[in-house]
């Protein structure tokens, strides 16, 4: 049994090895996501919140589809599933005057498969993720 005991400790830290190389930080994964369409964030988001798609969408998520078509992206393949929502500090909106921009990353099963630009200001908006690269602000 003695034998067993070096054999059993190099069978955890070489799981233990593979669960850590093969896993992936949700973080840097959606900081790279966002970077591809320009968008500069806080290392970690202020918000990480569990929501559902509906399954069926009423006059304000068919809008909010709509700008996930602007951008690329459909959630009508997604409806009545789990999903996260993880919000970032947006650093580099354009003629940033205002302090309460973020940019949203929607994820089923940490694959992201939307997301947005939003203000959270009294006369707020919200923008498809590719404002950026469509705007005249580059």
């Amino acid at each position: 049994m003695k034998r067993m005991f070096p054999i059993f400790i190099a069978v955890i830290v070489a799981i233990t090895l593979v669960f850590l190389f093969f896993s992936s930080d949700m973080d840097i994964l959606n900081r790279h996501f966002l970077s591809t369409f320009g968008i500069k964030t806080d290392l970690k988001p202020v918000s990480q919140e569990e929501i559902i798609i509906p399954s069926e969408f009423d006059s304000v998520f068919e809008n909010y589809n709509l700008i996930q078509l602007e951008a690329g992206f459909d959630l009508n393949d997604y409806k009545g599933k789990k999903a996260v929502r993880y919000t970032y500090k947006m650093l580099n909106f354009p003629n940033n005057e205002r302090k309460n921009i973020y940019a949203d990353v929607i994820c089923v099963k940490n694959r992201q498969i939307g997301g947005d630009i939003c203000c959270t200001d009294i006369d707020g908006f919200i923008l498809p993720l590719n404002f950026l690269e469509t705007s005249n602000f580059n």
